[in-house]
């Protein structure tokens, strides 16, 4: 792919963003992260990229000199910006093509540069742009972000190290602060530590630019969006500057080292664990990013219709919170079962479980998780570009710890690469796993050979093309057959469906291809259960019942969200909501609710009342899936754990 060369559709669009020098700029790529997250690291990585310009001091700094942006004459509130003017917007384009050079040190308008169509597709670096993402996305709509995790106690043990060492001073006199010199991005309420040392500083610093870029992020279409570890991007540079290069469509035609040279701001040699010598008790921010974090539990008594107060000032380091019913232990007890739960926004599958008298959420680590399948055997993950096979191992389950709390443990099998498919809802059926590829409108299955394998398509979809035409998106299995799916409009061509998607949503029956639900606000999860098919009309927050008969759907409850993630034991309906974003889903009834919550909500089947709850806060906001899980206390093992080393599967 020549990465001077617009993608369809983007050419046009590029004129809005020419520079004083004469090019056209198209879809900057801002590398964004909390502090010591890695963030130069993975952007000096992808400078090296064919066709990619860069530049010495970040084009977002010179900005803060503006009357309307600096600090200075907003009360020295913070370095978080948000709106952008027109005027802005302007001096953003025009001076976007300065001190541009590329990895031969070239700039744009060189002889010997490549700019063929005269679009330039830059990498920017910046800490403080990720308390700036809403005015970067104002200031250029195409606009990318590779966003850089890393496992929280490393990143603050690291921050506290580099403001002790005086050599990242942003703010020299910022006025009333006192002891060590500012570094680093001015947060808000940056005030309320005066007088705090470096690791209380360096901590809030960290959490609270780390949750805002968390909620900034979600707001953003998931395609502008690649999310990167910082642990796993040391492990394998080559992998991972090639999987951003994929997504971003930028070209790595130059080897990758094995083991990447220090960046510039390294303050000491990095070693494995070493904020353990240096900062033990950092251990407690292990838990946001690592095993489990247990809720608040709220004694029950009917539904709560409004969010817990909470606390002034920037978030705690704890980014995944929770609060639920006590009512929500009784039901899964009387199930004897579990939840697992995709949150693809937050890269996380969650499974929610009973555990000595209270509710633990336990998390694992996915790029972008979306539809789960599970079975007393077998979990199965869809991801962005892979499905992740596991097997329960009666063995392993013994030996994780802490001993004999765990019923089963599901190892991890097998990985296949799909390519982004856009997989959304995946079942195992009797004929085994079936996937809704929503970017090709079909259902896929999957062999050793290829990446899928097309086994059907909606009647009006009239050929095989990765264009979204009618954003099927559920599939359900009645009968240990593969029988309905739900799209969001009966399209033909490329994004159609975004037209009418709060009135044209349909459910199809698989075996022929006839319209069973018409009319319906953004469908998701379709389910049979009870002799009934179910559906979630997402764009209403509703749980529905459909006459197959007459194609009548039957409203049942209406609840506090964006309904996505459907499942039922009995006479109750697990059902995932969602925080909707207003940006994208401006329109649909379920925007006009004054308190949309995420998180998982039992509802009675028979007469819609609201039997339990648990609310998720912080960074999870959005649910994709909810899924049974047969086993009261699973774990879900991952590869490099001692456990999948000494555990064999033997015919």
């Amino acid at each position: 792919m020549n990465p001077f060369i617009p993608p369809f559709g983007l050419r046009t669009r590029a004129t809005e963003l020419r520079c004083q020098c004469g090019f056209m700029i198209i879809e900057p790529i801002f590398v964004v992260g909390a502090p010591r997250s890695g963030v130069r690291l993975v952007y000096e990585s992808l400078s090296t990229c064919g066709g990619v310009f860069s530049r010495e001091v970040p084009f977002i700094e010179p900005l803060t000199e503006m009357p309307d942006l600096a600090p200075v004459t907003r009360g020295w509130d913070s370095d978080r910006l948000t709106a952008a003017e027109s005027a802005v917007i302007e001096h953003c384009h025009a001076m976007f093509g300065n001190h541009l050079r590329d990895r031969d040190d070239l700039v744009p308008d060189a002889p010997d540069a490549p700019d063929a169509a005269g679009v330039v597709r830059t990498v920017e670096f910046g800490l403080t742009n990720a308390l700036r993402v809403p005015f970067l996305r104002k200031v250029f709509p195409r606009a990318q972000f590779v966003v850089v995790e890393r496992e929280a106690p490393a990143a603050v043990s690291s921050l506290i190290e580099a403001w002790e060492s005086g050599r990242f001073v942003t703010y020299p006199s910022l006025p009333g602060w006192e002891g060590l010199p500012w570094s680093f991005p001015l947060i808000e309420g940056w005030r309320d530590l005066i007088g705090a040392g470096p690791k209380e500083v360096a901590i809030r610093q960290w959490s609270s630019i780390a949750h805002r870029l968390e909620v900034d992020v979600a707001d953003l279409p998931p395609a502008d969006v690649v999310r990167v570890e910082c642990e796993a991007f040391l492990s394998d540079p080559a992998g991972a500057v090639r999987r951003i290069g994929d997504r971003l469509g930028l070209v790595m035609d130059r080897p990758v080292p094995i083991h990447l040279p220090l960046t510039r701001s390294t303050v000491s040699s990095p070693g494995r664990d070493k904020w353990r010598l240096a900062n033990p008790e950092l251990v407690s921010l292990a838990e946001p990013l690592g095993s489990a974090v247990e809720p608040r539990e709220i004694p029950a008594g009917g539904p709560v219709r409004g969010r817990e107060p909470k606390p002034a000032g920037p978030p705690p380091p704890n980014l995944f919170e929770s609060t639920y019913s006590l009512s929500i232990l009784e039901l899964l007890a009387a199930s004897s079962c579990s939840l697992m739960i995709s949150t693809y926004q937050s890269g996380r599958l969650i499974s929610l479980r009973e555990e000595e008298g209270k509710l633990n959420t336990h998390f694992r680590l996915f790029d972008a998780p979306m539809g789960v399948a599970c079975s007393q055997s077998a979990l199965v993950v869809a991801t962005a570009r892979e499905i992740h096979g596991h097997q329960n191992h009666d063995g392993a389950a013994q030996v994780l710890a802490p001993q004999g709390s765990h019923d089963a443990c599901y190892l991890p099998r097998n990985t296949h690469v799909t390519g982004d498919m856009g997989v959304h809802e995946i079942v195992l059926a009797d004929d085994g796993l079936w996937a809704v590829s929503t970017r090709f409108s079909c259902l896929a299955s999957l062999d050793a050979l290829h990446s899928f394998v097309p086994r059907w398509t909606p009647k009006f979809i009239t050929e095989l093309a990765a264009e979204d035409r009618c954003h099927l998106n559920g599939v359900a299995v009645r009968d240990g057959q593969v029988r309905y799916v739900s799209a969001l409009g009966r399209t033909d061509e490329p994004g159609g469906w975004r037209h009418g998607k709060g009135t044209s949503g349909v459910l199809i029956d698989v075996t022929d291809g006839e319209v069973v639900g018409e009319g319906l606000a953004m469908p998701h999860s379709p389910r049979f259960h009870d002799g009934h098919l179910w559906v979630l009309e997402s764009g209403k927050g509703t749980l529905a019942r459909v006459d197959l008969s007459t194609g009548t759907v039957e409203t049942v409850a209406t609840l506090p969200g964006f309904t996505r993630g459907l499942a039922f034991t009995g006479r109750v309906a697990w059902v995932g909501l969602s925080q909707v974003r207003d940006t994208v889903f401006r329109g649909l009834p379920v925007t006009t609710q004054p308190d949309r919550a995420c998180g998982v909500w039992a509802v009675d089947i028979d007469s819609g009342q609201i039997l339990g709850w648990v609310r998720f806060e912080g960074i999870v906001q959005e649910i994709f899936d909810v899924q049974i899980c047969p086993w009261r206390h699973p774990g879900i093992a991952e590869a490099g754990d001692d456990v999948v080393g000494e555990s064999f599967l033997l015919p």
